[in-house]
């Protein structure tokens, strides 16, 4: 995942310019209308069940992934990746070099384990460590690894980049592991076994339309002509896409075959889209914890569903465009020429974030014992500690709008 996410910011960073900003934007806005689409309109983790009752030991589903990942995705990256490496700002061709012997890459493996061998042991001793049955060692290992590259000692010095990163990996650790793990916790002990998949599915469907109706408000793109329309924002259209899919949602899922309450769901989703829109990148990050804090909601009435919504709702509609203002000024205060190297430290620490966070939460349930709705407590606590540091974040993140809300001239 981290050499997917090293690869993905660097195309980014060379090819999207000044508009960074809404190229990140529109990533995000593919990531999870792809998610929604194939998860919550055309349910298609009925086939992952129908599998795993077939052929339960054969670990089906995840030998299809792993067979579209070898004969599709494989030979996409192979056909339209340029397989080439050109300095941060130059031409792929003005780069190009001619292939390594096997000599050469042995000598090059050589140097690499000479000058890594101590991140190295670091790491290894961290996975042989029986440390409570846990993996944090062997992430804390490989986060000490990483601190030890060029591109981790670049990052670091520049100050900008690294209260970036450590706001980005502050996130991570919460946000990842309470949607993968925490939240089919929740569903599990509200719904039971038999209940559990069809409310995770509309939770997640809640945390995924959240985060698309803000994103959207952050991809600022041209006009385009529409027949007997005119000239249409595409940013519109793109808009009229995701609240197609939440009325669709809506009327297959939610509400099967009401036609008002998806009519209400699209009218609720177009009111946050202009809310939202009036926010500046320094505003999404500022105030991050507004949606971090609806995370109380269902501690304080647990077993209330519509509660349990609303927060992951709350929390989508602010750590999206968060993550995004937070990754396009990371991009936008890389040195020149240093590109590869911090975008490549950037994946690493984020991923290692998300792992801590994975960890974290395995050790209160597994050794600790910790079980919804106790485990809300430690997961509110870290939500409003980050919340109360991210208000004071802007002021060392230079380069920021100087406000939170757009002007109207600008709007």
């Amino acid at each position: 995942l981290s050499s997917v996410m090293t690869t993905e910011g660097i195309f980014i960073k060379r090819f999207s310019g000044k508009h960074v900003g809404t190229v990140n934007a529109l990533t995000m806005i593919d990531y999870f209308s792809v998610q929604a689409l194939l998860g919550l309109i055309l349910r298609a983790g009925r086939l992952t069940d129908y599998l795993q009752a077939v052929a339960p030991t054969l670990l089906a589903p995840y030998l299809i992934a792993a067979g579209v990942n070898l004969l599709v995705v494989l030979p996409l990256i192979w056909m339209f990746v340029a397989n080439k490496k050109a300095t941060d700002g130059a031409p792929a061709d003005a780069a190009a070099k001619p292939a390594k012997t096997w000599a050469e890459k042995a000598d090059a493996a050589k140097a690499f384990l000479k000058k890594n061998w101590v991140g190295a042991l670091v790491f290894g001793a961290g996975l042989a460590l029986p440390v409570l049955n846990t993996t944090l060692p062997a992430i804390a290992g490989l986060l000490y690894w990483v601190s030890r590259t060029e591109g981790f000692t670049t990052l670091w010095a520049n100050k900008p980049l690294r209260w970036s990163l450590l706001a980005s990996g502050a996130l991570a650790v919460l946000s990842y592991p309470l949607q993968s793990f925490g939240l089919p916790l929740m569903a599990g002990a509200l719904a039971g076994a038999a209940g559990k998949s069809q409310l995770l599915g509309q939770l997640l469907g809640a945390l995924f339309f959240g985060q698309l109706v803000s994103s959207t408000s952050q991809a600022q793109l041209s006009e385009v002509r529409v027949p007997f329309v005119g000239e249409v924002k595409i940013q519109r259209l793109i808009q009229a896409g995701v609240l197609a899919l939440l009325g669709a949602w809506t009327f297959l899922t939610l509400a099967p075959g009401s036609f008002l309450l998806a009519a209400a769901a699209m009218a609720a989703g177009a009111a946050l889209m202009a809310l939202t829109g009036k926010l500046t990148d320094r505003g999404w990050i500022k105030y991050v914890g507004v949606g971090l804090s609806f995370l109380s909601l269902p501690l304080m009435l647990w077993g209330s569903v519509p509660a349990l919504f609303a927060a992951v709702l709350m929390m989508g509609v602010f750590a999206g465009p968060a993550y995004n203002a937070l990754g396009t000024y990371f991009y936008k205060n890389i040195p020149a020429g240093k590109a590869e190297g911090t975008i490549a430290v950037r994946g690493s620490i984020f991923n290692g974030a998300i792992s801590m966070g994975y960890g974290i939460m395995g050790l209160l349930t597994s050794r600790l014992h910790m079980a919804f709705p106790g485990l809300l407590w430690p997961i509110v606590g870290a939500a409003l500690v980050i919340g109360l540091a991210f208000l004071f974040l802007p002021r060392f993140l230079p380069g920021l709008p100087d406000k939170s809300l757009k002007d109207k001239k600008t709007d």
